[in-house]
């Protein structure tokens, strides 16, 4: 799966026997995921606010959407993006919204792309598709309606209450949370979480189920939790 670069070949390996991986390439962009395998892929090496792609039962979620971040997506990824979640409303968190958008409908997204986030996400969403209304039609004058159709390229908006889930396909549920977003994926009768941190959120971790579940975080440097932000390469969870 790519080959490891010298001095990182050591450090690499631990990391990824603690998570129960093999061995990937060190951008995570050349990493192949079996449909029935838990990842959390990292971003754009430049990309240093919470960021990563979670590929899991074959669905793929894009968690933070700070700018350049389409260039950490393969057309495939974008192609069969399912959601996007945000994890704030501030600029730096959300810059590369638009480029997700139009660069994964140009690559031939097949439906309305739905946008995780907080209150207020609903204002950016509109503002977002409305200000895109003429480029999308100019899209399609010159290059022809991609693949997935014209009204893909739509973003749609959901937000929940406290603690509640976001996104469910029954093997796969994300729970968003103040303190960030909680994802539960089902296999092999297992459950398996990870807890995506906002930095220097209350520890809380939302919705907690099965007992015997093994949990794993992120969050900032020094917060105690098992990686840190930004995530540098690709993390299998055990399965």
């Amino acid at each position: 799966m790519g080959r490891i670069i010298g001095k990182f070949t050591i450090a690499l390996a631990v990391m990824l026997t603690a998570c129960g991986g093999a061995p990937a390439t060190t951008d995570g962009r050349d990493v192949s995921v079996r449909p029935d395998q838990f990842a959390l892929l990292p971003c754009d090496p430049k990309i240093t606010i919470p960021c990563t792609l979670v590929v899991a039962g074959g669905k793929r979620i894009l968690f933070g959407a700070p700018a350049g971040v389409a260039n950490s997506l393969s057309p495939d990824d974008l192609r069969q993006l399912d959601a996007v979640a945000i994890f704030s409303l501030t600029a730096l968190d959300l810059q590369g919204l638009d480029e997700v958008r139009n660069l994964s409908w140009h690559a031939g997204r097949s439906e309305p792309l739905p946008v995780i986030g907080p209150a207020g996400i609903e204002d950016v969403v509109a503002a977002l598709n409305k200000a895109f209304e003429q480029a999308d039609a100019l899209h399609v004058v010159e290059h022809g309606i991609p693949v997935g159709g014209y009204d893909a390229a739509i973003l749609t908006a959901r937000t929940a209450a406290q603690d509640a889930r976001v996104f469910d396909t029954g093997d796969l549920t994300v729970a968003r949370s103040q303190s960030g977003y909680r994802i539960d994926y089902r296999s092999n009768d297992r459950t398996q979480v990870v807890w995506l941190k906002v930095c220097d959120a209350p520890a809380k971790v939302p919705l907690t189920e099965a007992s015997d579940a093994r949990v794993i975080s992120v969050a900032c440097e020094g917060e105690g939790t098992d990686h840190a932000w930004p995530i540098r390469v690709p993390v299998f969870v055990e399965q």
